[in-house]
């Protein structure tokens, strides 16, 4: 059945120059050589989908193909093939989303931009976005407080040092400096949530104590919160034990109740 939001998609081949690329693609992150393999599959087989834009007086406005784009780009051409839809301004932004994030592994924060220019542009509310996308209200809630984490958690979550759930929940950190130092602390050893949740309420209990009234050079030499590893009981001695660290062989019943009678003797 035809769409009747889309009147009909006119195909034509346009200047490369007179495209715009709109700031929210152009912060997309792509695989340099991911893109150079797609180029070379273009100049054996050509343009197998068009790119999608919306004319903008003389010039066009990119809504989908960003990859397709820069490929040609690498490959140095002058034109490329695009396709244009005639459709109101809601059907076409869930194109742009779809074209553009649906289809890839999105980055979180790039996602979250894309969910406030939405509600933005629409006037939509939290619920209405969630509708309109087919997402949980809370899915968008989450996506959309990305937004307000400090640079640091949010370069974080772009370098995949720590997921969505650890930069937001490292965020409850009543104190900068705190906040910082469990980021470093996940970076370098890695933490639970539970781990991170501990440490986190006795940063902001402590804050609250002291009236979180604190200068910059009292923490220039913070007192650094100690590492928790994963925990297990040892079998032969039954103290708590680094799971990490632990080691295991092969024993039967007979030799492990031997071993562990012999130890408790010393």
């Amino acid at each position: 059945m035809q769409n009747k939001d889309v009147k009909k998609w006119l195909e034509k081949e346009v200047e490369i120059s007179k495209i715009d690329i709109p700031a929210i693609l152009q912060r997309k992150n792509y695989n340099q050589a991911a893109l150079e393999e797609l180029a070379q599959d273009i100049a054996k087989v050509g343009l197998i989908n068009r790119v999608t834009v919306v004319p903008r007086g003389e010039r066009y406005e990119l809504v989908a193909g960003y990859r397709r784009l820069l490929a040609y780009k690498l490959l140095e051409r002058a034109k490329i093939e695009v396709r244009m839809p005639q459709m109101d301004s809601v059907l076409l932004r869930r194109v742009t989303f779809a074209e553009n994030y649906l289809r890839e592994g999105i980055d979180p924060l790039d996602e979250a931009e894309w969910f406030a220019a939405i509600a933005e542009a629409e006037k939509y509310n939290q619920r209405q976005l969630a509708l309109m996308l087919n997402r949980s209200e809370s899915y968008v809630s989450q996506r959309l407080a990305l937004l307000g984490l400090p640079e640091y958690l949010q370069q974080a979550i772009r370098e995949r040092v720590i997921g969505t759930r650890m930069a937001l929940l490292i965020s409850t950190c009543t104190n900068d400096v705190d906040r910082k130092r469990i980021l470093g602390i996940v970076r370098d050893n890695g933490a639970s949530e539970s781990v991170v949740k501990y440490w986190v309420d006795t940063a902001n209990a402590e804050d609250a104590r002291q009236g979180g009234n604190f200068s910059e050079e009292e923490f220039i030499q913070p007192e650094p919160i100690a590492y928790q590893p994963p925990m297990t009981f040892c079998d032969l001695c039954e103290q708590p034990a680094d799971h990490m660290s632990s080691k295991f062989i092969r024993v039967c019943q007979d030799c492990f109740a031997i071993s562990k009678a012999n130890l408790k003797k010393r």
